[in-house]
This record gives C-alpha cells, sequence and structure tokens, in this order.
C-alpha cells in the first residue's frame, strides 16, 4: 500500500503546528525532574536508559519523559518543511540568488530582533540585570549566524536560538541544492546526503571535543532538508510500508548505537509522513488549533526559550498533574505573548 503526500497550505501550518508544540514542550518538560535527556546534538546511550528506566519506575510520568526525550525531533519537522517551502515558492516565482536572500532574511530577522528586545526587558525586569558584555557579544554572533561555529556558543543566553544560524545557512546554501536535485533527482538527493553522513561520521565526535556540535550546523541536517526539496520536486510521492517499518527499526536503533544516531532524524520524517496520511481522524477542531499553533510559530520559537525560567522552578515536588498544569500555562502564555508581538511587527510594517 502506497500513500501519495502533497501538502497544502493548511498541511504546512499543521506540520508547523505540531513541530512547535513539540519544540515548547520538550524545551519545557527537559529541564522538569525527572529528566531523560535526549539525543539531540550528540549520542549517549544513556539518555535512552534513562528513558525506558524511570518510564518503567515512574509510568505516570510518560508524559513529560516522553516530551523530554522525544520532544525536540519538532525541530525536524521544521527543517524538512522549511526545504519542501522554500522549494515550491522558489518555483513559483523565481527570483535571482541575492533577491531570494535578502526576502527570506527580512522574513526572519525582524522577528529576531524583537526576540532580542524582549529578552531585554525580562532581563531588566524580572532578573534586575542588564545584559553584560558576553551577552552581548553572543547576541552579535547569533545576529551574524556565526555562534554555531564557535566553542559553547550555540546554547548560549537563549538555547533554542542556535535554530536561527542553521536556517539562515540552509537559505545560502538552498537555491545550489534545489538544482541538483531538479536536474538529478533521486541520485542528486543521494550524492549529497552520502557526503553529509560521511561528514557527520568524520566530524562529529572531534569537533565535539571543542564544545561545536555538528548537529547544529547544516551538515547534520541536509538529509531533512533536502528531503524537502526532493519531495517539493516531485510534487507527489509514494511513502511504502516497508519505508515505514525500516525507518522505524533505524530510528529505534539510533537511540541505543551510535552508528545508526545519525539517522535517526531523517527516519523520524519517514514515520511522520507516513503517519500524517491519515490525520483525517483528527477532529476538526483540533486541526484548526495545530493550524493556529502553525501560523504564530515563528514568534512562539523566538519568544518561549527564556519565559519557561518562571514556570519551571513552580513544578518542584508538584504531582503530574500539577506539572502538566504548569506546562500548558506556560504554554498559554508564551502564545499570548506571541500573538501580541506578532500583531504588532505585522502593524509596523505597514507603517514603516
Amino acid at each position: 500500500m502506497k500513500q501519495s503526500i502533497l501538502f497544502s497550505k493548511n498541511d504546512t501550518l499543521q506540520i508547523k503546528g505540531i513541530g512547535i508544540l513539540l519544540i515548547v514542550l520538550h524545551n519545557f518538560f527537559h529541564w522538569v525532574q525527572p529528566s531523560t535527556g535526549e539525543n539531540e546534538f550528540f549520542f549517549d546511550i544513556l539518555f535512552f536508559k534513562n528513558y525506558a528506566t524511570l518510564l518503567i519506575d515512574y509510568p505516570e510520568q510518560f508524559v513529560n519523559l516522553s516530551f523530554s526525550f522525544f520532544g525536540h525531533y519538532g525541530v525536524q519537522l521544521f527543517i524538512f518543511i522549511s526545504g519542501y517551502g522554500l522549494s515550491t515558492s522558489y518555483s513559483i516565482k523565481t527570483s535571482t540568488y541575492f533577491a531570494f536572500i535578502k526576502h527570506r532574511l527580512l522574513k526572519v530577522y525582524p522577528p529576531f530582533l524583537i526576540g532580542v528586545f524582549v529578552l531585554c526587558l525580562y532581563t531588566f525586569f524580572l532578573n534586575k540585570k542588564v545584559l553584560s558584555i558576553q551577552w552581548g557579544l553572543s547576541i552579535i554572533y547569533k545576529l551574524l549566524s556565526i555562534h554555531i561555529f564557535l566553542p559553547e556558543e550555540a546554547l548560549s543566553i537563549n538555547g533554542p536560538w542556535w535554530f536561527f544560524g542553521l536556517i539562515i545557512h540552509f537559505y545560502f546554501i538552498f537555491i545550489p541544492l534545489q538544482r541538483l536535485i531538479n536536474r538529478y533527482g533521486i541520485s542528486g538527493f543521494l550524492g549529497i546526503n552520502f557526503s553529509a553522513y560521511l561528514l557527520i561520521f568524520l566530524l562529529l565526535e572531534p569537533l565535539l571535543e571543542h564544545k561545536i556540535y555538528v548537529m547544529a550546523n547544516v551538515i547534520g541536517h541536509l538529509p531533512e532538508f533536502t528531503l524537502g526539496i526532493f519531495i517539493a520536486s516531485r510534487k507527489v510521492i509514494s511513502i511504502r510500508k516497508s519505508w515505514f517499518f525500516i525507518a522505524l527499526i533505524t530510528f529505534s536503533l539510533g537511540n541505543i548505537f551510535f552508528v545508526f544516531y545519525p539517522f535517526t532524524f531523517l527516519s523520524i520524517i519517514i514515520i511522520f509522513l507516513f503517519l500524517f496520511q491519515y490525520r483525517g481522524s483528527i477532529l476538526n477542531w483540533m486541526k484548526a488549533l495545530i493550524e493556529f499553533f502553525g501560523d504564530y510559530s515563528l514568534f512562539i520559537f523566538v519568544l518561549h526559550g527564556f519565559f519557561r525560567n518562571i514556570f519551571i522552578p513552580l513544578t518542584i515536588e508538584k504531582s503530574i498533574l500539577e506539572v502538566i498544569g504548569f506546562a500548558l500555562a506556560y504554554l498559554f502564555f508564551v502564545t499570548i505573548l506571541s500573538v501580541v508581538c506578532q500583531k504588532i511587527y505585522n502593524y509596523l510594517k505597514t507603517i514603516l
């Protein structure tokens, strides 16, 4: 049996909505005890052992343990849908390379700068501090998108912001990647990713010794990004059940054995795409809610990181239901703030 993929605007909003919910709740539960750790930027079998052991000992903690261990894969949904979305929009209205880069940067940087401004207000009014010189330098590194190349800078200040460097670098290499895949098809896609996986295995551990994460750079996530481009280039692609089961096995092994670890990120996309075909069983109101989160996902992503510090201390020595309640309160607070910031941003665009 095969399932066909062709994403509508609502589909992409749903994917973004699912992705941002996974990311926000992961970044919350990641700091709530008991914590599992996760195979995100590097591999450690201890993380899976933590998850399995804690789940057996505390089955009632299933929600927070699962978001803690698996939630970071929401990032892969954004990487994939970025490759897909860029490819479909660029094919509709072709522009020059520099016009494309300018257009994309103007979409990303204003919300990011608003996030920096909100962070300054948060630090001053809630922490009674002003930004230090080191923080200022770290913000500059992030604005220049070089933080993911520097030791200990990828996750500095506000951990989730590491993603901005990644996506901006993808913008710069998108057009060459798309042209390769459009010209050579599956051979181009496989060739790019063979090179990517080779570099991952060669560089991951040596750079980790210098506290630089390959899995925070474009090399680490070329497979997910180029899969989006490849699917867009084919217009319709079929997902076999056999691919789903191979991806499921690879994903499972990748959280146990290092040799499979780099393939977990692409595997989770294959798993998601197969399951996404059955989304029609989701209630309509849930679809609308997920699309709402997808619509505001950029500002939610920009703002959610530092505000978790308000809610996480409230979870100490609380029941699991209370912890989940604080997580939902945190999500609600960040969402409202994001809606307000996006409305202000949209208004400023009309008068500037």
